[in-house]
């Protein structure tokens, strides 16, 4: 079960109330429109200007309403659960396996504003046995972006802020070093949690959810399944002191690109290098990469999170138009990955010749997955039709898709990689719950590789977690 976290929302809601902008809720007021130039009628090239700005804000405008909306939605679901000592939350399986929320908008597998505003009915106290407080500190630093050092350092590290974090928590609005961290509400919920643990030292019962996530998990997959100890180096599959980032290590290395491209004179190389190559610039591609994307979906990935630190208020240098940057971004991203992953290349050319021979007899693909649930992969062919009608005294031409008896081929061929993945991880995710589950652990909070409960139980689940993946990739 869970509930509001009552410290969480007010903030939230307050700052939404009064239409402040800050930790990414978005603004309750549109962008202006530019103004017509007062030649538009007769000037082509002030006309095509004017239209092209407009456009960028109507755009603009229409994404934020969609962001509004949903802020709207889940605040509006919040006030309605406040009063509640638990929540629940049902769970639906998809044909891989993977465990989805059903309700909508407000609920632990949402945005970071979502996940905040949500913590644990029933906590669990924090002891000196338990070791609650070292993970409830090491989840604290990861909240503040400090998620690439020793779990030590990271212990150390809040330690020695604990003034910031007590101040954030008593005056958000005053101190607001939180606001500037990737998942804010996250963070501030954890200053709270922080404070009150302080307040009161060990016994104190902690309900906020710490997660242990995955370092590119369908990286790590594929490294475990091919036994690629170089690959699974770089995404944390073999022991070190450090963490190991393969995000950041693709973005310096683009960064090195860039510079020499930049020397040589190559069109919007030293705008990148100004602006700067952050880890999530990279992360998406690199992310996807398991999944079957391409070079084309990495641009996409670039427009989205040049969007993204817009709206942290990082103004990128492309106004005019971001496509083409962005195109030329991907390419360099592209080029570093370099052979890095070639596991992951390795084990999708061996999954989509499978699905491409299978397909080819127009049968459907499926497998049993290690926790024995079945996976029944078939994507068919469809028929576009075009239908004649009258709605309200008018003729309508709309457009039906209808399914044919013959398998689409290249649907299955791209999507058995990320099929085959995401029925991985949901076998290690349901694995690891019945471990953890037998050794005493309730609170679960899972998000695909994600795996969450209270501070006081991190240890066992720690066990559980690693226990799950070397039974199922022994």
């Amino acid at each position: 079960p869970f509930r509001i976290n009552v410290g969480v929302f007010e903030v939230m809601r307050e700052a939404y109330d009064k239409e402040l902008p800050i930790a990414g809720l978005p603004s309750q007021s549109n962008q202006p429109i530019p103004n017509k130039p007062h030649d538009i009628d007769s000037n082509e090239n002030s006309r095509r200007l004017w239209k092209k700005e407009a456009v960028i804000v109507h755009t603009e405008n229409a994404r934020l309403f969609s962001k509004r909306l949903l802020y709207n939605k889940i605040l509006w679901e919040a006030e309605m659960f406040v009063d509640y000592e638990t929540i629940y939350f049902p769970l639906q399986l998809d044909f891989r396996g993977r465990a989805y929320c059903v309700p909508a908008f407000l609920n632990y597998q949402g945005i970071g504003g979502a996940k905040a505003l949500l913590e644990f009915s029933k906590g669990k106290e924090i002891t000196e046995d338990n070791n609650g407080a070292f993970w409830l500190a090491v989840h604290g630093a990861n909240c503040w972006d400090h998620d690439k050092i020793s779990l030590e350092d990271r212990v150390a590290w809040v330690q020695e802020n604990d003034e910031l974090f007590v101040n954030c928590a008593n005056e958000p609005f005053v101190h607001t070093s939180w606001q500037e961290t990737s998942s804010p509400f996250q963070t501030l919920a954890w200053c709270i949690e922080w404070r009150d643990f302080l307040d009161k030292g060990y016994g104190f019962v902690s309900h906020l959810p710490v997660s242990i996530d995955g370092s590119c998990n369908g990286l790590q997959l594929y490294s475990l399944l091919l036994q690629d100890e170089k690959a699974g180096k770089l995404v944390n599959c073999v022991p070190c002191d450090k963490p190991q980032d393969i995000y950041q290590l693709v973005a310096d290395s683009v960064t090195e690109n860039l510079k020499a491209d930049a020397k040589a004179g190559k069109e919007f190389a030293q705008a990148w290098l100004d602006y700067g190559i952050k880890r999530s610039t990279t992360k998406r591609s690199i992310m996807t990469i398991c999944y079957g994307s391409t070079r084309y979906s990495c641009t996409d990935f670039v427009i989205e999170d040049l969007q993204k630190r817009k709206d942290k208020g990082e103004q990128h240098p492309f106004t005019d138009d971001v496509f083409k940057p962005a195109t030329y971004l991907a390419s360099v991203i592209w080029g570093s990955i370099g052979d890095n992953l070639a596991s992951a290349r390795t084990g999708m050319d061996f999954l989509q010749s499978i699905a491409r021979i299978v397909s080819q007899e127009q049968l459907p693909i499926h497998w049993t997955s290690p926790v024995g649930f079945p996976v029944y992969q078939s994507y068919p062919e469809m028929k576009s039709s075009r239908i004649k009608t009258m709605l309200m005294g008018e003729v309508i031409k709309p457009r039906l898709k209808i399914e044919t008896d013959k398998t689409d081929k290249l649907k299955m061929a791209n999507g058995i990689a990320p099929n085959f993945v995401h029925a991985l991880d949901s076998s290690a995710m349901m694995r690891t719950v019945n471990i953890a589950y037998a050794k005493g652990i309730r609170n679960f909070c899972n998000v695909h590789d994600s795996f969450g409960t209270t501070a006081g139980d991190v240890e066992t689940l720690t066990e559980s977690l690693k226990e799950a993946f070397i039974k199922i990739f022994t």
